[in-house]
C-alpha cells in the first residue's frame, strides 16, 4: 500500500476520480486532475478499512475531496463517526492532539505532511490517536533524490524520499507500535509537474499492530 501514485495507479482509480467528480463537481473543478489521485487513493483505502460503527479523523479536511465524498455517502448508515479538522476551518492536528481524549480507527490525511514544518511530531501525533489496528492514510509530495535546497513548489516544506518514508519517519511509527503497511515500493520516474518543479505523489499507509511490532 506504499506506493508511487501514478499514471497505472490513475487508471486503476478511475471510477473512483469520476465519483468524486459526480458527488463534488464544483471542488473538483479547482484541482488539479493529476493530482486527483491522491484523494482517489485516500478515499478508496479509507473505504477497504472502514469497519460498522468505526471512528475517522480527517487532518486537513479543507477542500479534500475524499472527505467530501465520504460525507454525502452513506458512512452514517454503517454507524460511522468522522471528524475533520483543519486550521483554515477549525484547528490544527497539534491542538487537536493536546486537547482531545479521543482514539480513532483510520486517519487519513491527503497531500498535509508536505506543507508541515514538524513532520515527526505530526506522525508521532497521528500514531498516538490511533487505535490498536487502527490505519493512516497519508499521501505526499515526493521525489527520490531530494534533499534540502532543492527547488520545491512555494507551498511545500520539503518533498519526500523513500529513505524519509521507509526509515525516518518510520522509526517514528515503530516507537508508537505501527508499521508500514506492504507492499512497499517507491520506484518510478517524476510525472507531475507544478511550479516549475517535476516530482511525484507517493502513498504512506501504516497501521498500529496489537503486539506492539
Amino acid at each position: 500500500m506504499n506506493f508511487l501514485l501514478d499514471d497505472n495507479k490513475r487508471a486503476a482509480y478511475e471510477s473512483v476520480i469520476a465519483e468524486m467528480g459526480q458527488k463534488c463537481p464544483e471542488l473538483m473543478s479547482r484541482k488539479f486532475e493529476r493530482a486527483n489521485i491522491q484523494q482517489a487513493f485516500v478515499l478508496d483505502a479509507v473505504r477497504y478499512f472502514m469497519r460498522e460503527n468505526c471512528s475517522i479523523l480527517s487532518v486537513g479536511h479543507y477542500e479534500d475531496t475524499a472527505y467530501e465524498t465520504l460525507v454525502k455517502s452513506d458512512i452514517q448508515k454503517m454507524g460511522v463517526k468522522m471528524i475533520g479538522i483543519d486550521p483554515i476551518l477549525n484547528m490544527d492536528l497539534d491542538r487537536f492532539y493536546k486537547t482531545t481524549n479521543q482514539k480513532f480507527d483510520i486517519i487519513f490525511s491527503t497531500s498535509v505532511i508536505e506543507h508541515v514544518g514538524d513532520d515527526e511530531t505530526f506522525v508521532d501525533q497521528i500514531s498516538k490517536l490511533l487505535n490498536y489496528a487502527g490505519v493512516g492514510i497519508l499521501t505526499c509530495d515526493f521525489k527520490e533524490g531530494y534533499k534540502k535546497g532543492d527547488p520545491i513548489p512555494p507551498e511545500d516544506a520539503r518533498l519526500y524520499t523513500s529513505n524519509d518514508i521507509i526509515h525516518r519517519l518510520r522509526n517514528i511509527l515503530l516507537k508508537n507500535g505501527c508499521d508500514l503497511l506492504a507492499p512497499v515500493d517507491y520506484s518510478g520516474e517524476p510525472d507531475f509537474r507544478y511550479a516549475n518543479v517535476d516530482y511525484s505523489f507517493a502513498s504512506f499507509v501504516f497501521q498500529k499492530f496489537e503486539n506492539g511490532k
